[in-house]
């Protein structure tokens, strides 16, 4: 696995665009207060329901779409 600068993991096979709106995700998240390391666990499950239409159950779907657009 890749290091971003900013310290951010990068995921196996994530594209650079992706990356970019995963990061820009959790920049999002940390707004509201929350801890990185939630931010980071949202912003895997926001990737994978946006690109690889992963649906998840209610508890963990109503944390994330707050921040969908």
């Amino acid at each position: 696995m890749e290091f971003d600068k900013n310290g951010l993991e990068r995921m196996d096979g994530e594209s650079d665009k992706i990356f970019n709106e995963r990061v820009d995700f959790i920049k999002k998240v940390l707004k509201d207060n929350k801890s990185l390391k939630e931010a980071i666990n949202l912003s895997k499950i926001w990737m994978n329901y946006t690109y690889n239409n992963c649906r998840y159950q209610p508890e963990v779907f109503s944390k994330l779409k707050i921040y969908l657009n």
